[in-house]
């Protein structure tokens, strides 16, 4: 007997929805077992990148802190006004303190700043393939914001203590001569009260515990959960804008990343500067005299009723001026090492 149309028609249809079974099955089978394997290795793949990132940014933006940390401290009750603009303090440092005065406090930084890039980009990665449930061309900006806010708390807890460190090295022996460019103590024993970092966490430890490391850890909140949540949506937004059609985001130049990592750091400090002045004031607070600020709110208030709102913008020149290098190179690099590892994990 021939077929009716209708027989044929579920016949048709029939082997069509058993095709697509298969096709369910084999693509459960995939996931549970190559990528099993793949999003291992991509996990590590995030944090290894962003250390290596980490380390490039800091080579760069170094001594741009170092300028910063001094026009945003002055003023206050333990530190006196000593500069008029950014050019003025960078020069007077280098004239009187050295080369190496720029580069006061860079130890803790060194190894806390490429394991807090490292923290950050690989909580961001990891969190943001769970969001996505696996790789995406275009990630929602939605799932990007979470997943660099996570990114961004991780890098707080990090952050604060190494950063404690950091300026109270870089606030020692303001304006004192150095004897040598490249001279390491470049303030005499007697005035110095750290004689390196190390020797910075003990006394901070011994003075306070835990937290006095932790001084200015609200500010820092802030600043790394809002920032870092800005920061990624502005690099996606860049990075998908300039993909290839019909290619991936391992395809765009190194250029465009460089550019894009330089306008996503500059973007997100300027938004975020104001939170960070408040974080570095109450983790110099303290430093050789009495506490001034009782809590982040009492620090807003009273700066405000001394200097007025423009306070929040002190040393924001250097701040957006090394947030273009520095970004460009963490940026970068982070990209082209993820970039590495992809082409790898496939050709294997």
């Amino acid at each position: 007997h021939r077929p009716t149309v209708v027989e044929a028609r579920i016949y048709i249809y029939g082997r069509w929805l058993s095709g697509q079974l298969v096709n369910i099955c084999d693509m459960k089978d995939n996931r549970h077992t190559q990528p099993k394997q793949m999003i291992g290795k991509e996990k590590f793949e995030s944090f290894a990148s962003g250390f290596l990132g980490g380390v490039a940014g800091l080579a760069v933006g170094h001594p741009f802190d170092t300028v910063k940390v001094r026009l945003q401290t002055q003023g206050t009750h333990n530190v006196p006004q000593r500069y008029n603009s950014m050019i003025q303090c960078f020069w007077n440092i280098l004239r009187t303190e050295r080369v190496w005065g720029l580069y006061k406090g860079i130890a803790a930084p060194f190894v806390g700043f490429s394991f807090m890039n490292s923290v950050m980009f690989g909580i961001y990665g990891n969190a943001l393939h769970y969001l996505q449930s696996g790789y995406s061309n275009t990630p929602s900006m939605l799932n990007v914001s979470v997943a660099g806010g996570l990114g961004g708390f991780g890098h707080a807890m990090l952050a604060t203590p190494t950063e404690m460190i950091r300026i109270r090295m870089q606030m020692q022996g303001i304006g004192e001569r150095g004897k040598r460019y490249f001279s390491i103590h470049q303030t005499s024993k007697a005035t110095r009260m750290y004689e390196n970092s190390l020797d910075c966490v003990v006394k901070l430890y011994k003075q306070g515990g835990l937290r006095a490391l932790y001084q200015g850890v609200p500010a820092a909140l802030y600043r790394d959960v809002l920032g870092c949540s800005a920061y990624f949506i502005v690099w996606e937004k860049i990075i998908c804008y300039f993909t290839p059609e019909g290619q991936t985001r391992h395809e765009v130049s190194i250029a465009v990343q460089m550019i894009g990592g330089g306008i996503t750091g500059t973007i997100s400090w300027a938004i975020l500067y104001p939170f960070d002045i408040l974080k570095t004031r109450l983790q110099v607070d303290g430093f050789g005299l009495r506490r001034e600020y009782r809590g982040l709110w009492h620090c807003l208030i009273k700066s405000c009723q001394t200097e007025g709102v423009q306070f929040l913008f002190k040393g924001m020149a250097p701040t957006v001026i090394r947030a273009f290098p520095s970004n460009a190179a963490t940026l970068s690099v982070y990209s082209l090492m993820t970039s590495y590892f992809h082409r790898k994990r496939f050709s294997d």
